[in-house]
C-alpha cells in the first residue's frame, strides 16, 4: 500500500486528528492568552518596543482581544468540524503570516519567548516556527480534505455553538481585563 491509498483509505481518522490537534492548539493559545489579557497585551508591548514601534495601550488591548478570541474561537470551529471551509481558510490565513513571523522570531530572537501560549506554556522561539510547521502541514491536508468529513453539528446548528463560543471567549476575556486572571500561570 502506498502513502497516497493510505492517505485516502484513512482520510476520515487523519481528519479527525489532524482537527484534534489543530483545534487544540489553537484553542489552548486562545484560552491562555485571554485568561491573562494584560499578560498579552504586555508580551506585544514588548515585541513593539524591540520592533521600535510603540502603539497606543488602546490598540494593543485591542488586537491582544482580538487574537486571542479568534484563535479561541476557530479552535473550537475547526476542533468540533464546524464551519469546515471557513475554519481552515482563516487557520490557514493566519498561519500564513504567522509562519513567516515565527522564523524571523527564531532566527533573530528579539524576545525570549514567543508568548503563543502566553505564561501557560512558555516554549523556545525555535520551537515555536517548529510547533507552527507541522501546524501548516496539517492545515494544509484539512484544506483538500476537511469538507470530505462531517463534523458533530449541523449545518443548521453550528451557529450556536460559534455563538456560545463567542459568549464564553467574552466573558473570559472581560473578567481577566477588570478583575484578575481565573488562572495565575506564573510561577509567584
Amino acid at each position: 500500500m502506498d502513502i497516497r491509498t493510505f492517505f485516502e483509505r484513512h482520510r476520515t481518522v487523519i481528519v479527525w486528528i489532524f482537527r484534534l490537534i489543530v483545534g487544540g492548539t489553537f484553542i489552548i493559545s486562545g484560552l491562555a492568552k485571554m485568561i491573562d489579557v494584560w499578560g498579552s497585551i504586555y508580551k506585544i508591548e514588548q515585541y513593539l518596543n524591540v520592533w521600535g514601534v510603540p502603539q497606543p495601550r488602546s490598540i494593543v488591548f485591542f488586537v491582544a482581544l482580538m487574537l486571542s478570541g479568534v484563535e479561541f474561537i476557530l479552535g473550537c470551529m475547526l476542533a468540533t468540524g464546524s464551519y469546515k471551509r471557513v475554519s481552515v481558510w482563516a487557520m490557514t490565513a493566519l498561519m500564513a503570516f504567522m509562519l513567516p513571523l515565527t522564523l524571523y522570531i527564531a532566527i533573530d530572537d528579539p524576545v525570549p519567548d514567543c508568548g503563543c501560549f502566553g505564561d501557560f506554556l512558555v516554549i523556545s522561539n525555535t520551537a515555536t516556527f517548529l510547533k507552527n510547521v507541522l501546524l501548516v502541514a496539517m492545515l494544509v491536508y484539512l484544506l483538500f480534505n476537511n469538507n470530505k468529513v462531517s463534523g458533530l453539528f449541523s449545518t443548521y446548528t453550528q451557529w450556536l455553538e460559534g455563538f456560545l463560543c463567542v459568549i464564553y471567549v467574552a466573558v473570559i476575556g472581560f473578567f481577566g481585563y477588570s478583575v484578575q486572571p481565573l488562572v495565575d500561570f506564573r510561577p509567584y
